[in-house]
């Protein structure tokens, strides 16, 4: 990002007046992301047990009060159960035979909260939820993520070519975009510099200093180094 990008884009940060509604973001790590516990990989059923979570979800839907404790205790217990697994299977998980055991018994207890979630919700409750889980994955991620999910290839038939196709094709389109888009934010901060004095934009400069580019992340390879580290400093302290 550029220098005069860094400085615009800092001082709309501290002058915006918009008022931000929450919004219920389907997957945490991006369509498709990564989960720091067994490299799960967030799928279409995440995405619509996740979104009746939401307040304004729950609205759409027209739960009840007696629906929306039953979700809310149908996620609390995976999540808990989860956590005791994470727990007790802790050395286990040092090798990948561990690791493929814990995922598996984690994807069995998701199954048990998707049942839950189904057996709460009135037919018409969850078609409706589906919906909007789609439509959620459409505005936060790319187009191109929605046909990299197995569930929405199954559910559309998206043939092993078509898939080849549609990753090369959107590969160039997001380089495309993404150039566009620089572009027009490059535009957007010169712009913006010109409505202050030559002393404010000394000063956004001295507050920004030199350039900062983060560092590209493995973050498999970043989450299963914390969990060696994690263990080899349990080991250090059981010795001791």
């Amino acid at each position: 990002m550029t220098r005069s990008l860094i400085l615009v884009f800092a001082l709309l940060a501290t002058t915006s007046t918009t008022s931000v509604t929450a919004q219920v973001v389907v997957t945490p790590q991006g369509v498709g992301g990564y989960s720091g516990y067994s490299g799960y990989r967030f799928s279409y059923k995440d995405s619509w047990s996740s979104v009746v979570q939401s307040p304004q979800v729950q609205v759409e839907l027209e739960l009840v009060e007696d629906q929306i404790k039953k979700l809310r205790a149908a996620s609390d217990e995976f999540y808990k159960a989860q956590s005791e697994l994470y727990r007790t299977m802790s050395k286990e998980m040092k090798d990948e035979l561990g690791r493929a055991e814990f995922a598996e018994r984690v994807a069995a207890l998701r199954e048990e909260m998707y049942k839950k979630i189904q057996e709460t919700l009135l037919p018409h409750q969850l078609e409706r939820a589906k919906q909007v889980a789609f439509q959620m994955r459409v505005r936060n991620g790319s187009s191109y993520s929605l046909y990299a999910d197995s569930g929405i290839r199954e559910l559309l038939g998206i043939t092993e070519e078509q898939q080849k196709r549609l990753q090369e094709r959107s590969k160039a389109l997001n380089q495309e975009l993404t150039e566009k888009y620089q572009q027009l934010r490059q535009e957007m901060a010169d712009e913006l510099l010109k409505e202050l004095t030559a002393e404010q934009r000394k000063k956004l400069k001295e507050l920004a200093g030199e350039d900062y580019t983060p560092p590209q992340i493995d973050w498999k390879k970043y989450y299963e180094q914390r969990r060696g580290n994690a263990s080899q400093s349990k080991k250090d302290g059981e010795t001791k």
